[in-house]
């Protein structure tokens, strides 16, 4: 015997439904689009550290725990970073490796065979970035490496730039989790002053250039290259020592320039100091031809350091500095600086691994406070001020430094540069400190009841 007629049944059964939808839109976590009420995750990005290019290298990880793989492994699962070194957290590594995202930079400690020390801060990679130096010349041992820890073979064009214009680009593939290295000299054979553009048409890859020069057995110095993502109208530089001498004696300095448009660029240069601001001679307006290189010399012998140099211009352009110790075979590249800690609340943290950095600071109404680890003993903080340039020594050898700008707003960017070496400039090296690393959001799926209920015809 029938309970219920055909149309009773199935008015039941669409009732039954939406009790189910609505219990299900109810209990299910929500975060569709980051409407009001609604929740979303976050996460920090992963970074790719160059491999040991030519020597030894350790990389300082910014925290205990953190998850790493090794490019180039058969494996592409992460695992915990081992126990660390003197409280240091340093991982030794021949490979390039991946580190899962964290709110620290990492930073590659490269030793070469000469026992120069030169670092680079590890970053997460683009589609596109600039390396301002290097050379392809004949004391050039220069390596070029680029690296896709993606899970598809990246399709990549090299486009080099040299004093006479930019020459042919260089097509190559990387695979899948692996890297490349190119001699920089098979890209523009013979040329001394070099810039260089990688550009990926796929996956996002992260290039590193290390300017190792040697001439038979005798090494002439040894310097990461940062990359630079963008060309800009106001670039600074810094900070940039003298050494330990003045006059003759003093560490030489050079501004390689690159205007990648196609209009060239009247380029103007202001160097700070404790004593002020100084203009070069020359380089109140300059004239740069666009996509050439220019190196610029720059008159600094006499000035008291650390100095930092701000350029600009009124076209966008690319920048990087050279200093070269006259006394020993040491050189450091100094890279175009980004904003750190631009936001209240936001915080630069990065792992020194052991060194004892000297940082400057430029930008108008300097105000921010330096918490440092030292290797051995208790943290300690202080607080540096100044106007368009300061400084700050760290006392002993120190392992993960914060920096929290006290005051920031608009036009009040901040920018930090490290010097890392002894004061003869035997094992000079730079550090450009990267912009504070921010977490990128994304919305958690959701249970929408919509979805359950067919549209009303």
């Amino acid at each position: 015997m029938q309970l219920f007629t055909s149309p009773i049944r199935t008015r039941i059964v669409s009732i039954g439904a939406l009790c189910v939808a609505v219990v299900l839109a109810v209990v299910l976590p929500h975060g569709q689009a980051l409407t009001s009420g609604q929740a979303a995750t976050s996460s920090y990005p992963f970074t790719l550290c160059p491999a040991a290019l030519g020597g030894s290298e350790k990389i300082g990880l910014p925290a205990t725990r953190v998850q790493i793989r090794s490019i180039n492994s058969k494996s592409q699962s992460t695992k915990p970073a081992p126990s660390m070194i003197l409280n240091s957290y340093q991982y030794a590594s021949s490979y390039p490796l991946y580190i899962q995202g964290n709110p620290g930079i990492p930073v590659a400690w490269n030793s070469s065979a000469s026992s120069a020390l030169t670092g680079v801060s590890c970053n997460s990679g683009a589609l596109s970035q600039w390396l301002i130096g290097g050379t392809a010349g004949l004391s050039s041992q220069d390596l070029l490496e680029i690296i896709n820890s993606g899970l598809a073979t990246a399709i990549v064009a090299i486009y080099p730039y040299t004093t006479k214009g930019p020459l042919a680009p260089i097509s190559m593939t990387v695979k899948a989790n692996s890297d490349a290295q190119i001699p920089v000299s098979t890209l523009a054979p013979g040329e001394n002053s070099l810039a260089v553009e990688v550009v990926s048409s796929s996956a996002r890859i992260a290039s590193y250039l290390l300017d190792h020069r040697k001439a038979g057995l005798s090494e002439l110095g040894s310097s990461f290259v940062p990359e630079q993502d963008q060309a800009q109208t106001t670039i600074y530089l810094g900070g940039l020592t003298n050494g330990a001498y003045s006059g003759s004696k003093a560490n030489t300095q050079l501004v390689r320039l690159l205007v990648p448009g196609t209009q060239d660029a009247n380029i103007s240069a202001t160097i700070y100091t404790s004593n002020g601001a100084v203009t070069p001679v020359g380089l109140s307006s300059l004239s740069v031809p666009h996509q050439k290189v220019l190196d610029v010399a720059l008159p600094t012998a006499a000035l008291p350091s650390p100095f930092g140099i701000m350029l600009t211009s009124d076209q966008p352009i690319l920048a990087s500095a050279l200093t070269s110790s006259v006394t020993t075979h040491a050189i450091a590249w100094a890279s175009a600086l980004t904003p750190v800690a631009t936001s209240a609340g936001s915080v630069t943290r990065i792992n020194f691994a052991g060194a004892q950095p000297k940082l400057v600071f430029m930008g108008a109404n300097i105000s921010v406070r330096v918490n440092w680890q030292p290797s051995i003993g208790k943290g300690a903080s202080a607080v540096i001020t100044g106007d368009q340039i300061a400084s700050w020594s760290a006392p002993s050898a120190t392992t993960k430094v914060t920096l929290t700008q006290l005051n920031p707003g608009a036009g009040r960017n901040l920018y930090v540069g490290a010097i890392m070496g002894d004061s003869s400039g035997g094992t000079l090296s730079y550090l450009a400190l990267p912009s504070a690393t921010t977490q990128s959001g994304s919305a958690q799926s959701a249970s929408d009841i919509r979805a359950l209920i067919p549209k009303a015809r």
